[in-house]
């Protein structure tokens, strides 16, 4: 990633490292009063350091995948695989944030040559996370440049996510509308779809998507987590009335596509807690609906209680003696993000600093332990399915993401 041409010149009269904290900084900082943030001066690593790292490793993936699409590596490769559809949208989005918190035109050059390709999946309805798709790209870039074909694309995969409704008032993880085995199953990381369906309430989209991401809310809260603040990943109910299947549909359980990606169904899937708070803080952020606040704090607690002592957790929380302990770096830094977005919105002082700090503390972690080696991604050590081992031990698309969206709001408060 080049530096724009004003810092180009400052370059030959201060130190370059000092020019690149600038930027990050602000773009009127003073060289002279520039201060080391505190998880610079722990870990050692600037900011900086950590954006270029994600802008050169976005364009290597691009060009490495011929603009195909990083979801996870395997044998220290990025794989573009279609099982991880909805991870698809993640590193054109880094892009965006890059942009955002460097100010860097290469980025939004690339991300806009990427995205061209993600755009004829908006109409993949019966696929899993088309909100994840295009919230991170053609969302933020319409709301980055103002340029309506983004809007419009968003709008469209929006409308898709939205026909899915069903009439007990959720939306199902799989199927077309209207698929009645497919059509049961719920899942805890469907709440990642709901931000897409806010925004085009908001941006002129149909009433009903804010009213329908509202009820879905509402549905997982009733029957993905319980009253001490841990999650189910997956569960079945009738689309018709809401009636409960129990925790699987015959049809599905042998298929794993479908399957949990916990240890077992009913334990506790590390990223699934981390879904959970990075969602409901989303939700409650756009409703100012109490339910989704005081649902964001008990998942959001569960998981700070839950952490071992380096801030990176195991990839199940209930796994027994004898199971592999995997560390899931891909938990860690969404979990990281949702909590900076939740203590912006807790209620209590207490509540901002202790959400706070544990981001800071995993963000820490993930910085001096976890950082790839092999050329290949930022974030190692992450894991998805550990069943059928993809995504398992190397970096992921998603992690990336959010471990960069996590830096940028340790930024924002100075952490």
């Amino acid at each position: 990633m080049k530096l724009p041409s004003v810092l180009q010149r400052l370059s030959v009269l201060v130190p370059p490292a000092i020019v690149i904290i600038c930027l990050l900084v602000s773009a009127s900082c003073s060289v002279l009063r520039y201060k080391p943030t505190r998880l610079e001066t722990e870990t050692g690593r600037l900011y900086t350091d950590q954006i270029q790292l994600a802008g050169t490793q976005a364009n290597r993936a691009f060009g490495g995948l011929n603009g195909g699409f990083p979801t996870h590596t395997s044998g220290n490769e990025w794989v573009d695989d279609d099982n991880f559809f909805w991870a698809k949208g993640y590193y054109p989005g880094m892009l965006w944030l890059i942009y955002e918190g460097a100010g860097d035109a290469d980025a939004v050059k690339l991300a806009s040559t990427w995205m061209a390709g993600l755009e004829p999946l908006k109409g993949e309805a019966g696929r899993f996370g088309l909100g994840m798709v295009f919230y991170p790209t053609y969302v933020r870039a319409y709301q980055i440049t103002g340029n309506k074909y983004y809007r419009q694309v968003a709008l469209d995969a929006a409308e898709k996510v939205n026909l899915r409704f069903t009439p007990a008032g959720f939306f199902p993880a799989w199927g077309e509308a209207g698929d009645t085995v497919l059509g049961r199953r719920l899942a805890i990381e469907s709440l990642m779809d709901l931000d897409l369906l806010y925004w085009a309430s908001e941006a002129g989209g149909k009433n009903d998507y804010a009213r329908h991401a509202g009820s879905h809310a509402t549905f997982v809260v009733a029957h993905l987590i319980s009253g001490d603040g841990r999650i189910l990943q997956l569960a079945d109910f009738d689309p018709a009335t809401g009636a409960i299947h129990g925790e699987s549909t015959p049809e599905l359980a042998d298929n794993e596509k479908y399957a949990t990606r916990g240890y077992k169904a009913s334990s506790v899937w590390a990223q699934g807690q981390a879904w959970a708070i990075y969602g409901l803080a989303s939700a409650y952020s756009h409703e100012q609906n109490t339910l989704f606040l005081n649902a964001a704090l008990r998942v959001a607690d569960y998981f700070v209680d839950n952490l071992p002592a380096d801030g990176v957790p195991v990839w199940d929380f209930e796994l027994p003696a004898g199971a592999d302990h995997r560390k899931d770096t891909a938990a860690a830094a969404i979990a990281a993000a949702g909590l900076l977005k939740l203590a912006k919105l807790t209620p209590t002082p207490a509540q901002r600093l202790r959400y706070r700090d544990t981001a800071f503390k995993i963000i820490s972690a993930l910085s001096e332990s976890y950082l790839t080696t092999d050329g290949h991604g930022i974030l190692t050590d992450a894991v998805y399915g550990k069943r059928n081992g993809k995504g398992v031990a190397g970096s992921t698309s998603w992690a990336d993401y959010y471990y960069i969206e996590a830096l940028l709001l340790l930024r924002d408060i100075g952490a």
